[in-house]
């Protein structure tokens, strides 16, 4: 390949990364396309794009195209990570975290995952790439296999070691604009919901789709519209676990990021019901009747709840209850154990 021809190329590559990253900005999950540019630079008929979820401590696909569900489950295991030899020597160079077949100090197609793998399905040759920012933070890997050993070429490697941290940062950028990057790798679950009510996983996370969770949650998108402030609630589950819902304004919706937790301040179901209607200013006596309770059984519970949380009046629970987003989302499920003290 010529020079003007490796020139050409380069600048075609940089502008379409350039898209993409633009992209990303205005909403669009990365990987699918920036997997497409890449197998297509690097001559591969396969490849994925995985991201490191620190909360689950494993790897999740972000992308893949022409890989057996075998090689995907091999490339994203822990075992992979931590055996296979040139991983770890991609991970112990930070200089160099990119390597092909061609670059190793020893024969890959004698390693484990190239017998067991790559081999026996036709790949010969090719890249992994572990992607990290600039600031160091490592947020994922892209791997490709190519079925002739020279390839990808040394003008395709150059061009991937050149923008290696701005693929990361791809990868990095919060899938949706306006949602803190420091959200996702904290949650169990990011999904945004549009303003149409769909449905879309960030960061590879699967939604919630079909459960009584989501509804209640577009429910308050319905209801507050998506410019309305972020806020934060908990939500019981059908197995009475409860979960941690931190809803969150984007130009394209809200994202919703949700994590399990122990039940607040140790708060009943029934407290945590009495509390929620405390804040909406209700009396006792309005309370009682609400949940077709004694007004001297709700009282007790006043009682156990301003104890709980150790403030001295109604007003301070609620305000205690708006800070660290005790108000409950939607109406919860009753758990299967009686809701007791």
């Amino acid at each position: 390949m010529s020079a003007s021809t490796d020139e050409t190329r380069s600048e075609e590559f940089g502008l379409e990364l350039a898209e993409i990253a633009a992209e990303t900005r205005a909403g669009a999950d990365p990987a699918p396309r920036l997997l497409q540019l890449l197998t297509t630079l690097g001559e591969a008929p396969a490849g994925i794009i995985t991201r490191w979820d620190r909360q689950a401590g494993r790897h999740r696909v972000a992308a893949v195209r022409g890989y057996s569900p075998q090689i995907v489950d091999h490339v994203v295991s822990n075992a992979f990570h931590r055996d296979d030899p040139a991983y770890r020597a991609i991970a112990a160079d930070r200089a160099r975290p990119l390597r092909s077949w061609q670059d190793l100090e020893f024969d890959y197609a004698t390693t484990c995952t190239a017998r067991e793998f790559l081999l026996p399905e036709g790949y010969r040759g090719g890249v992994s790439l572990r992607l990290v920012t600039r600031r160091g933070r490592y947020v994922g890997d892209l791997h490709m296999s190519t079925e002739a050993r020279c390839l990808p070429s040394a003008a395709a490697m150059r061009l991937l070691h050149r923008c290696h941290t701005l693929l990361a940062a791809c990868q990095e950028m919060p899938a949706f604009p306006g949602s803190p990057a420091a959200l996702l790798p904290d949650a169990e679950n990011v999904t945004l919901i549009r303003r149409d009510g769909s449905a879309q996983p960030v960061d590879g996370r699967a939604p919630e789709e079909g459960t009584a969770l989501l509804e209640a949650l577009r429910a308050v998108v319905a209801a507050d519209g998506t410019h309305a402030p972020d806020r934060s609630y908990h939500w019981l589950d059908r197995t009475g676990a409860w979960h941690h819902v931190r809803v969150r304004q984007v130009r394209a919706g809200v994202t919703v990021s949700t994590n399990r937790v122990a039940a607040p301040h140790g708060l009943s179901h029934r407290q945590l019901e009495i509390l929620d209607k405390i804040c909406d200013g209700h009396s006792n006596l309005a309370i009682a009747r609400r949940f077709h309770l004694s007004e001297r059984t709700v009282a007790h519970h006043v009682e156990r709840i301003l104890g709980k949380l150790h403030v001295g009046s109604r007003a301070a629970a609620a305000a205690l209850a708006e800070q660290e987003g005790l108000r409950l989302l939607g109406p919860p499920h009753s758990p299967s154990t009686p809701a007791g003290g």
